[in-house]
């Protein structure tokens, strides 16, 4: 991905054809690429620094779109927060409506 609009795009895009059952982000602004992808009603993004940050996001919110700085975390705690986000099923919560 060239750009964080792009990676926006692709995330949103991904989501709303129900084509994955979750996106991770890797941007230096992932704040910036959570508050514009969750501008659809169907994303729920958040920014995540570990697993234990996608389980809650999970329970919680029922999060879709996992924004996370490289500059944060180490590589191989991107690929543990890759398998993390493809394990875990999104399921609808309770008085929330997409």
């Amino acid at each position: 991905m060239g750009s964080n609009t792009e990676a926006v795009s692709l995330a949103i895009s991904q989501i709303c054809r129900a084509s994955v059952r979750g996106v991770l982000v890797c941007s230096d602004q992932c704040f910036e690429v959570a508050c514009r992808a969750n501008r659809q009603q169907k994303v729920r993004a958040v920014v995540v620094e570990d697993s234990n940050d996608v389980q809650a996001a999970r329970e919680q919110v029922n999060a879709n779109v996992f924004c996370v700085s490289p500059r944060s975390i180490p590589l191989y705690s991107i690929r543990n927060l890759f398998r993390e986000i493809t394990r875990l099923k999104p399921s609808p919560q309770e008085g929330w409506s997409d």
